[in-house]
């Protein structure tokens, strides 16, 4: 192994300090995995050529996602995992080419398809401008060669770039755990030359590097590929080096083969749930029995299972509708994963926002199924008082209607309690007894929460934040939703930010008739303007925020334009929308 000195200062130089954050405070997240190159390109076009068939590059970077967060932060997500950074094998091979990021062949540069490093500092500044985190995926267990195991120049890898860096050829047998550690991934058309991990200069190499980047970036969590081939002895050196919370891949559907990796890194991808929640939501038919049972063995399985990934899809597995056309089971499946034990790497979560907002230690808390029959299963998590209690079925959209009777014993709620439930927005009272009678139909997912805990302001992320009024029990929508537009903006005396719009409220574009935000809660670490106003439900507008000084000249921040639907949903009275200013 020849590790260049010129190539490794590159990734050495500068080293700045990285306020990440603990695995602990990782649990609150919510993680919104970017494929960097099938997400956004550049120019911000929807319509440019790619047969994504083909296996090819399609012009998605960096610089796309930058342009994108305002749409992933209106999701309710906090943090994003892009792929792979680092230069991969080049050319078209007979596996298509390395769009996806694991065939790396020198990690001491930057993969220049996704951009620069200049691109990829300035996606890393305005995720934690926004208060996001940002998650780098990374593969430490190979590199990629176009062409057969038996016929590798590994003079063209940098910096492993020695035969004895490497295991000799053999393709994994998946049944053997020794095979597992020891042969290649991947086939005889793109092999992935197997580093031998355990080796502690590659062990060394790969600890400087990960420190580096991680600081050079300010990277504050890993996807770890490949957990399971790299080793155990790696893993240790690896986690302390990064410094920051690493999720690693070990996709067996066991848990007493999975979580023992839990005692090596931080966290590990849920591939345990994903199996049970595909097995009892993907059919009519589903196993909800052996959801229940593999949930309740995790929680003795596995030594925290409020530190795994909770998924249901991802660029390995198949998209869940492709498994079945029924939506209610389609919804099942996705509610159970945001609801589950873990750090969500999934959709759409703001009741699991809001419930974290008023008692932060509900991610603390380990979910267990409270009822359970041949088509139902019910979850619990949260102390009393903050509670969610989630049903869900899979009888499908052809389900019959009927009432399922929860006791209070079993929900924890108290008698005459007044609930929402949050995907219908439709109003349940317990009755005198504590018991709560379910309406079930369709087969959809209901998912109560305690009326009184839905009402404030939840913050600690920069998330766009829908909150539902205390009065729902007509579920009607408002004639108006109050929307706060949050702008982190550093100014100087005498500026003002004021905010531009296309509709008639915030000046049809005019600056002269644009709304002035207020700076009452400025800091210098916290350089806020906000302002609240009155807007139609439905109403999309765009806008961008102008910086007008003491002389009345004007600066508007850069492109693209904002775009924002006020939401229309029964009961939604206020929103929160927040934004950084936007550079050159």
């Amino acid at each position: 192994m020849n590790f260049s000195t010129a190539a490794f200062l590159v990734l050495t130089a500068a080293i700045k300090a990285v306020n990440a954050l603990s695995a602990a405070e990782w649990r609150s997240q919510s993680i919104y995995q970017v494929f960097t190159d099938r997400f956004a390109r550049t120019d911000g076009s929807t319509t440019a050529a790619c047969d994504t068939t083909s296996q090819i590059y399609c012009g998605g970077s960096w610089q796309g996602i930058t342009n994108k967060l305002d749409y992933i932060q209106g999701m309710g997500f906090t943090a994003i995992w892009i792929s792979p950074i680092v230069t991969n094998l080049v050319g078209n091979t007979a596996d298509g080419e390395a769009y996806h990021g694991y065939w790396a062949q020198d990690i001491s540069s930057l993969n220049s398809n996704f951009g620069t490093t200049s691109d990829l500092t300035a996606l890393s500044t305005a995720v934690h401008a926004r208060g996001m985190y940002l998650m780098v995926d990374m593969v430490t267990n190979h590199m990629g060669y176009d062409g057969c195991g038996t016929c590798v120049d590994y003079s063209i890898f940098t910096p492993f770039n020695s035969q004895s860096d490497y295991h000799p050829f053999c393709l994994i047998d998946y049944s053997n755990t020794t095979s597992i550690e020891y042969c290649w991934e991947g086939d005889n058309n793109v092999s992935l030359p197997d580093l031998r991990t355990e080796d502690s200069d590659i062990q060394d190499t790969w600890n400087s590097w990960v420190t580096s980047l991680v600081s050079t970036y300010s990277i504050d969590g890993i996807r770890l590929d490949s957990a399971q081939q790299v080793g155990n002895a790696f893993l240790p050196s690896f986690q302390s080096a990064a410094g920051v919370y690493i999720v690693g891949e070990v996709d067996n559907g066991d848990p007493t083969y999975v979580c023992p990796y839990q005692n090596y890194v931080s966290g590990l991808l849920n591939y345990p749930a994903f199996y049970w929640i595909t097995q009892a939501f993907e059919s009519t038919s589903g196993s909800i029995s052996n959801l229940v049972n593999g949930i309740n063995a995790m929680k003795s399985d596995c030594a925290d299972t409020t530190l795994l990934g909770s998924f249901l899809e991802n660029h390995d597995n198949p998209r869940f509708p492709s498994l079945t056309s029924d939506i209610s089971l389609t919804k099942n499946a996705i509610a159970f994963t945001i609801l589950a034990d873990g750090i969500p790497i999934t959709s759409v979560n703001q009741i699991r926002n809001q419930a974290i907002y008023k008692d932060s230690s509900y991610v603390l808390y380990k979910t267990y199924p409270i009822y359970s029959d041949s088509s139902t299963i019910v979850m619990r998590k949260g102390d009393t008082g903050y509670q969610i209690i989630s049903v869900f079925s899979n009888l499908g959209a052809s389900g019959s209607s009927y009432t399922l009777t929860l006791s209070s014993s079993e929900t924890g709620f108290t008698a005459s309690q007044s609930l929402v439930e949050v995907t219908g927005c439709t109003s349940y009272t317990t009755d005198s007894n504590g018991n709560l009678n379910v309406a079930m139909a369709g087969g959809l997912p209901l998912i109560f929460y305690p009326l009184a805990q839905l009402t404030g302001r939840s913050s600690g992320s920069t998330t766009s934040k829908i909150l539902t009024s205390a009065t729902v029990s007509s579920c009607t929508t408002p004639t108006s939703v109050a929307v706060t537009f949050d702008e982190l903006a550093t100014t100087t005396y005498g500026e003002t930010i004021k905010l531009s719009g296309s509709i008639a409220a915030l000046g049809k574009w005019d600056t002269t008739s644009a709304i002035t935000l207020s700076a009452s809660q400025y800091t210098s670490s916290n350089p806020l303007w906000f302002v609240t106003l009155g807007l139609a439900p439905g109403t999309v507008l765009q806008y961008k925020y102008i910086n007008v000084a003491n002389s009345g000249a004007v600066t508007w921040e850069a492109d693209p334009n904002h775009t924002y639907t006020v939401p229309a949903s029964c009961a939604t009275t206020a929103a929160t929308v927040s934004n950084s200013w936007q550079s050159e």
